[in-house]
């Protein structure tokens, strides 16, 4: 109060208004100013319940969405295979059937490709002795058929090989001394 008299004195001509004047311009001031400020305030508190009673149910929420750092979230996935549902059993017989059938398949794939193999052989055998007998015939059979001799196969891949290689090495000069020949 002290201030705002001090301020009102020096302020103001000291002729208009007396020292008791001023103390109830003072006293009506400072009433003023407070029920002013107790208005703001009673409207401040007015509104800040508002925005609590707005903000408490998102705060809710908001806590009961968070998940805590420490829980580590897994999903499991479980498949269960029921023998009571018909269309499950016969989906898994029928394939099962179909990957045996397949596997049979490859293994007589198989054993045909190596039949083809060694007929190939026997064949480029027979091509390379010229002519043969029943004698050489029935003794390529045991070897490839009966008694599998792997020995004896091996050396006559060798042979076959080597007397193929010497076959095109012959055509391959005879084809270069023909297009001398020609170049002559």
């Amino acid at each position: 109060m002290c201030f705002f008299a001090y301020f009102a004195h020096n302020q103001v001509n000291q002729t208009q208004f007396s020292n008791e004047q001023l103390r109830i311009l003072l006293k009506n001031m400072v009433t003023a100013s407070t029920y002013t400020i107790c208005e703001v305030g009673k409207n401040l508190s007015a509104v800040k319940r508002e925005l609590k009673a707005t903000i408490s149910p998102i705060n809710e929420r908001i806590d009961q969405l968070k998940i805590p750092k420490d829980v580590i979230v897994r999903k499991e996935h479980h498949i269960r295979i029921d023998f009571r549902n018909s269309k499950a059993v016969i989906t898994i017989i029928s394939m099962a059937l179909a990957i045996l059938l397949l596997l049979g398949g490859n293994v007589w794939q198989l054993n045909t490709n190596g039949k083809l193999r060694d007929n190939d052989l026997k064949y480029r055998y027979i091509k390379l002795k010229g002519e043969v007998d029943t004698k050489v015939l029935s003794q390529l059979e045991s070897i490839f058929t009966y008694n599998r001799d792997r020995d004896a196969i091996s050396k006559i891949r060798k042979q076959v090989k080597s007397h193929e290689q010497l076959v095109r090495e012959h055509a391959e000069k005879l084809e270069r001394e023909r297009f001398e020949e020609v170049q002559n």
